[in-house]
C-alpha cells in the first residue's frame, strides 16, 4: 500500500511535536508495509497511491475533491488544541455558523477554507478524545469515521536502564517561545527559589523573547542547556530530574509530557481543559506561568517531589504502536472501499 502525506508547512523549519509526530508515524508505517510518499505539487507524474493523508486541513475543497476523483481514500489529522479550550456550549454555535458563513462568503470563497472535507473524508483522526468531540460537533465529522490515535514516544523513554542525568530541580523541555512561557517560568523560578533547567532551542533564534530569556539565566535557579540532540539524552535528563514542568498557554498532546510519564518522572502541567481530559489525575496542575500566583505552585510541586517522587500512572504508546493503528485504519478504509465497489 502507498500513502501520500500532505503537510501545509515546511516541517524542517519548526521541528516541534507535530513534526516529530508526522516523521515518527512515517517511519513506523514502513514496518507495517506502508510506503509513504510526500505530496509534491510539482511532480509531473503523480504517485500511484491509494490514500492521501492530510496533516492539517487541505488548502481548499478542490484539492480533496480532486484526490477523491483520482480514487484516493481521504484521511485528515488536524490539531484543535486552541479551539477545544473554548467552552463546550460554544461548539454547536460554531458549527451552526457554517451555513450562514457559506451564504455570506459565497460557495467559492467558503470552499477555500477546506472545512467540508470532514463530512466527506474516509477518516478524521484526532490525538485526543476532546479534539475528536470537537471535530464531530463543529465540523460534522461522522461518529463512525472519527478516530483517536494519540502520539507515541521513542522506546528509550521506557528503558529503565538509561542512566539518569541527576539534577536536584525541575526541568522544562520545550522550544523557547511566547507560547511555552519560558521567560515567565524563569521569573517564577527565581521568586520561588526553585532550580529549573531549560532544555530546548529558541523557536526563532535572535528574537527579542529569546534574547530576554537568555538574560534571565543565572546558573543557579535558571540554567539553559540549549537543544538536546537525541531522545536518549532527553530520557536521561527526564529520569534524573525531580520533575518536569510545562506551563504553556495551550497544548495539544505534548510529547515531552508523554516522555516524562514513560520515564517515571512527575509532571507539573498547565491547568488547561484538554490537559485534564487527557491526563486526569496522572499529573499535577498549575496555572500558566504568566499568572501571578504561579511561583507558589512551582515551589509546592518541587517540595513535594523532593520528598515523595511518585511515578505517574498513564498508558503511553510507543511510535510502533501508533504506526500499527494507522496501518490498521488505512487497511480498513481500503477494505470498505473495495466492498462498496463490489456492490
Amino acid at each position: 500500500m502507498t500513502v501520500l502525506f500532505y503537510v501545509s508547512y515546511p516541517l524542517g523549519w519548526a521541528r516541534g511535536g507535530h513534526a516529530i509526530q508526522i516523521f515518527e508515524t512515517q517511519r513506523a508505517l514502513q514496518k507495517y508495509g506502508i510506503d509513504v510518499h510526500w505530496l509534491h505539487h510539482e511532480d509531473e507524474e503523480p504517485v500511484d497511491a491509494q490514500i492521501i493523508h492530510y496533516w492539517g486541513r487541505p488548502p481548499n475543497d478542490f484539492h480533496w475533491q480532486l484526490a477523491r476523483q483520482r480514487g484516493l481514500g481521504l484521511v485528515i489529522s488536524e490539531l484543535h488544541q486552541t479551539n477545544v479550550l473554548r467552552p463546550r456550549w460554544t461548539w454547536p454555535l460554531r458549527g451552526a455558523f457554517a451555513t450562514p458563513l457559506r451564504l455570506i462568503m459565497g460557495r467559492g470563497l467558503y470552499a477555500s477554507l477546506g472545512a467540508e472535507i470532514y463530512p466527506n473524508c474516509d477518516s478524521a483522526v484526532a490525538i485526543s478524545q476532546i479534539e475528536a468531540d470537537y471535530m464531530r460537533t463543529v465540523f460534522k465529522s461522522p461518529e463512525n469515521r472519527t478516530h483517536v490515535i494519540p502520539n507515541g514516544v521513542d522506546p528509550v523513554f521506557m528503558d529503565s536502564t538509561v542512566p539518569p542525568d541527576v539534577f536536584d530541580g525541575l526541568v522544562c523541555v520545550a522550544f523557547v517561545c511566547e507560547r511555552k512561557n519560558n521567560l515567565e517560568l524563569a521569573h517564577a523560578a527565581k521568586v520561588a527559589k526553585v532550580p529549573v533547567r531549560f532544555v530546548g532551542p529558541p523557536l526563532l533564534p535572535g528574537s527579542n523573547y529569546a534574547r530576554t530569556f537568555a538574560g534571565e539565566v543565572d546558573g543557579r535557579f535558571v540554567t539553559w542547556t540549549g537543544e538536546s540532540a537525541t531522545p536518549r539524552q532527553i530520557a536521561s535528563i527526564l529520569r534524573g530530574a525531580r520533575g518536569l514542568v510545562l506551563a504553556s498557554e495551550n497544548e495539544g498532546l505534548p510529547l515531552v509530557v508523554l516522555e516524562a510519564i514513560a520515564a517515571g518522572t512527575p509532571v507539573l502541567l498547565s491547568d488547561l481543559k484538554n490537559m485534564r481530559s487527557i491526563f486526569g489525575a496522572s499529573v499535577t496542575y498549575c496555572p500558566p506561568a504568566d499568572v501571578s500566583n504561579f511561583s507558589g505552585h512551582l515551589k509546592q510541586f518541587w517540595q513535594k517531589v523532593r520528598t515523595h517522587k511518585v511515578a505517574p500512572l498513564f498508558e503511553v504508546l510507543d511510535w510502533q504502536e501508533v504506526g500499527r493503528r494507522y496501518a490498521g485504519l488505512y487497511r480498513q478504509i481500503l477494505s470498505e472501499k473495495a466492498t462498496t465497489s463490489v456492490r
